[in-house]
């Protein structure tokens, strides 16, 4: 995914639903990005902003409207995707 999206050193990247920060963690070390991670859980998000690299927050929303255009030249979603159910299991 980091060479997908061409990830440099010093560009910002958003995780949201990051977790317990491995992905923000992981992009710090291997490329150099300034990772900011969000997540619904308030445990996860703590946890991630105790142990892992770049900054974290819980917030519990999708609407992401609230972050302004251009903060962060990429943007993931790995595990907030992967834990979402398809439609034949809802």
């Amino acid at each position: 995914v980091a060479e997908l999206l061409g990830f440099r050193s010093g560009r910002r990247l958003l995780d949201w639903g990051s977790g317990c920060g491995w992905v923000v963690s992981w992009a710090e070390v291997y490329y150099g990005t300034e990772g900011y991670g969000i997540d619904l859980s308030a445990v996860a998000s703590s946890w991630a902003q105790r142990f892992s690299l770049g900054d974290f927050c819980q917030y519990g929303g999708l609407d992401l409207s609230w972050v302004p255009d251009g903060s962060f030249d990429y943007v993931t979603s790995f595990w907030a995707l992967y834990h979402l159910l398809s439609k034949g299991d809802q």
